[in-house]
């Protein structure tokens, strides 16, 4: 039972957030430590301290990674791809559950790029496909599909 509603929580906020960043392209800090706070007490009520701390190391790795890229990618071609709050929002759901959060990121980027090309715009926020793909890979996941 308790899984779920930490489940909820942490969608709920997400969801929130790529609801602002769709109006203002922004990820406010505030909405990221609610984010940081629901998915940490999600993870400690499912599975402890020590699942958070494992968590905590494969969600710093996963968001250093991207970040990395991200850096990279301004320093070669000279324009920015993804804003440093997609990057936050992927490192706090990601101490939920890595793996989920990775492939909900990896969908997101693909849904983006995919609607980018179709409306014919260079940028498009990321957050609310990210909400999407969470909640799709989750509940793929929940229920056994």
């Amino acid at each position: 039972m308790y899984l779920y509603a930490g489940y909820v929580a942490t969608l709920a906020v997400l969801v929130l957030s790529g609801a602002i960043d769709l109006h203002t392209r922004r990820f406010p800090h505030a909405l990221f430590c609610v984010l940081l706070l629901t998915s940490s007490i999600s993870t400690v009520l499912f599975g402890g301290i020590e699942t958070l701390a494992r968590n905590a190391c494969s969600s710093l790795l996963l968001a250093s990674a991207v970040l990395v890229f991200e850096l990279l990618w301004r320093r070669f071609t000279g324009r920015s791809g993804q804003g440093m709050g997609d990057i936050k929002a992927l490192f706090a759901v990601a101490l939920f559950n890595p793996v989920v959060a990775g492939i909900s990121y990896a969908c997101a980027m693909t849904a983006l790029a995919v609607s980018g090309v179709a409306l014919k715009k260079e940028a498009l926020p990321l957050l609310p496909f990210f909400a999407g793909a969470y909640a799709l890979v989750s509940m793929a996941i929940l229920f056994g599909m």
